[in-house]
């Protein structure tokens, strides 16, 4: 007999708890979404590429007879492994910070209606977005300086190269 009542249970627990787990994939895809039509993710990928031309100069005076097609593909390489990054400080900072504000239906109308008063919620909280991921982007970052640092000597490497770093 209790067998027969733990199976509806079941079944019930089952039903309510699935469309979460869909329902956090969905936010996380308009979180992407959402940064992409505000322009977020090409900001933080150009702030990525700017980043590179320290490291290069960097590189460029510690080998003063790199070849330009070795310091090119050095560059490269270099430009991948950030954008790599990039992409574990979206997932790990950027696109929770909007998950948690922000429902489903909530990001769905920003996404569409950027007037609506939802829109201005974001409009209004979107500074502070940007604060807190410019906080956590320089530890981010120097913590990244070792497979960055990897990624050149590799490069080098691969072209014959034995980078002075």
């Amino acid at each position: 007999m209790a067998d027969h009542r733990l199976l509806p249970l079941l079944i019930t627990t089952i039903v309510l708890w699935s469309p979460l787990a869909g329902n956090a994939q969905d936010k996380h895809a308009l979180a992407q979404k959402l940064f992409e039509v505000s322009d977020v993710s090409n900001q933080i990928k150009a702030g990525a590429l700017a980043a590179t031309a320290p490291i290069m100069e960097h590189i460029r005076n510690a080998n003063p007879d790199l070849p330009d097609d070795t310091f090119n593909y050095i560059q490269s390489k270099i430009q991948a492994e950030l954008s790599t990054e990039m992409v574990t400080f979206m997932e790990k900072w950027a696109y929770p910070l909007i998950e948690n504000d922000y429902s489903v239906e909530e990001l769905q109308y920003i996404i569409e209606f950027y007037s609506s008063e939802t829109g201005k919620k974001l409009v209004q909280k979107m500074p502070t977005v940007m604060q807190q991921m410019m906080t956590h982007l320089p530890e981010f970052l120097q913590q990244s300086v070792p497979q960055i640092r990897d990624a050149a000597v590799e490069a080098a490497a691969e072209r014959k190269y034995k980078l002075q770093f």
